[in-house]
């Protein structure tokens, strides 16, 4: 199953969504599931830090408010994955999942 995880906040940030969230992914994906990770974009995180997909969106912050222009980047995720199902961690980025056409 393809599946798309939205999180605001991923690793190497610290808390405990984000543990919560890289935890949900490594075992879907060890479960054999294809796991794309939308987050905001991080300077010291790097993709092969992970066995899955991470698809990094400049101003998908909840901190600063999440703006309009992440709505076209994270159709593009969506397209271009085509997830059967889309699991939003956090409150602010199920915004931006609803304004997706």
């Amino acid at each position: 199953m393809k599946i798309i995880i939205i999180a605001s906040k991923f690793p190497p940030i610290i808390g405990g969504g984000e543990t919560c969230t890289h935890q949900l992914a490594c075992q879907l994906h060890n479960l054999n599931h294809e796991i794309l990770v939308v987050t905001n974009s991080h300077p010291l995180r790097k993709s092969e830090d992970f066995p899955f997909g991470v698809c990094e969106i400049e101003g998908f912050d909840e901190s600063t408010g999440i703006s309009t222009a992440v709505i076209p980047k994270l159709y593009s995720c969506f397209k271009d994955f085509a997830p059967d199902i889309i699991h939003v961690h956090n409150y602010l980025p199920l915004h931006s999942v609803l304004a997706v056409p």
